[in-house]
């Protein structure tokens, strides 16, 4: 990095904390730690008495050293997690008598206060929109906190609640917060799809903070006998292939745009310009288009490809899901109820969930081969 210009260093780190922070591997790693450890305070809650709990205060220590290396968690709770990490391998691994389960007494109480109990319930929701399977657990850790009086709060397992309550916010945010358009803006725009139109244009600035600059740069700084400059220039070759498909789908009247995250497998939009008020689609305006035709193609793991047509006419939009088969379609249809409660800026008049979805590149290969279209595009990228 200390050989790259300052513009790239900092094109390549946004591109890492980008990732970073809305990429789904560390809320989804961070979710599944909660979780565990939730399920280990029923268990522990749930213990008849005179068995020993030495196993689960050791798995509670281990889950808390895993959340203190969680990228998204303050210092503060992260010498917390350390601190109670601490705590139960001390009481895991303590000389004398075996630790031994709750008195009855303890079972018979809450593990929260009453004014905890609606913070419980909101990290819940965020983790059950995560993964509904969590459900199971949850369903036998919510009657602990509808009882009497609550442990006391210097009891171990209460401290370990408080703190999960505390960190909830840090580890797991709820999934759609308005204000980050912009930064997915951002990313797409600074990909560099566009980067010598900027040249043209006489913005080298702007060019130069793209991702393709600074792979360019990347890859002649290590010089050409280095074997790192291989992903470089694969990643390179890979946008070069957007640029083409671009320039070929321009030609059928529709803007291509990848979708380049790493939640999805394959992933990208087409805006039909047709069908839009004929109007030219360029990185960066899409959302300015009163009426738009879009589709989304993509694949995900479990459920597999999936396309959503997407149909806006000034303040309504028409959607339409097509999934690969009639199960994952009645899956998807279950969320219909929760579709329609997001979206609040324009009227919902009709949702389809139909069969008939296709792999992305294949859609996409057929698009470009369409009516004896020529022409060949290079995709050994």
């Amino acid at each position: 990095m200390s050989q790259l210009s300052a513009t790239t260093q900092e094109t390549l780190q946004f591109y890492s904390g980008y990732m970073g922070s809305v990429g789904l591997t560390d809320p989804l790693q961070a979710s599944s730690t909660t979780v565990q450890l939730l399920d280990l305070i029923t268990q522990t809650v749930n213990t008849p008495p005179g068995q020993k709990l030495e196993a689960h205060y050791q798995q509670i220590s281990g889950l808390l050293l895993q959340l203190t290396r969680a990228p998204s968690i303050s210092p503060d709770m992260a010498a917390q997690a350390a601190r109670l990490a601490e705590l139960f391998a001390q009481m895991a691994g303590q000389e004398g008598p075996p630790v031994l389960s709750l008195s009855p007494a303890a079972l018979a109480s809450p593990i929260a206060a009453e004014k905890e109990t609606e913070a419980l319930l909101t990290l819940l929701g965020r983790m059950a929109q995560n993964n509904p399977a969590n459900t199971n657990t949850f369903s036998q850790l919510l009657p602990l906190v509808q009882e009497n009086s609550a442990l006391p709060s210097t009891h171990p397992i209460r401290q370990l609640l408080s703190f999960l309550l505390q960190s909830g916010s840090e580890l797991h945010p709820p999934q759609y917060q308005r204000g980050t358009e912009p930064q997915i803006e951002e990313y797409l725009n600074r990909l560099g799809i566009a980067m010598e139109r900027l040249l043209v244009e006489n913005k080298p600035e702007e060019a130069a903070r793209t991702l393709k600059f600074a792979l360019l740069e990347l890859s002649q700084q290590a010089g050409s006998a280095d074997k790192s400059t291989i992903a470089p220039d694969h990643l390179a070759k890979t946008l070069e292939l957007y640029q083409l498909l671009q320039i070929r789908l321009s030609n059928e009247a529709l803007f291509f745009l990848p979708l380049p995250y790493s939640f999805l497998q394959q992933g990208y939009l087409l805006v039909d310009s047709d069908r839009s008020g004929g109007e030219s689609k360029t990185e960066g305006n899409l959302a300015s288009q009163a009426d738009q035709t879009i589709e989304l193609h993509l694949q995900l793991e479990g459920l597999g490809n999936v396309q959503i047509d997407i149909r806006r006419q000034e303040d309504r939009v028409a959607l339409r899901f097509l999934t690969e088969n009639a199960e994952k379609a009645k899956f998807v249809a279950g969320f219909r109820e929760e579709l329609e409660r997001w979206i609040t800026s324009t009227d919902l008049v009709s949702v389809q969930f139909l069969v008939g979805a296709n792999e992305p590149v294949r859609t996409l290969l057929e698009i470009i081969t369409r009516d004896g279209a020529g022409g060949m595009i290079d995709t050994r990228a």
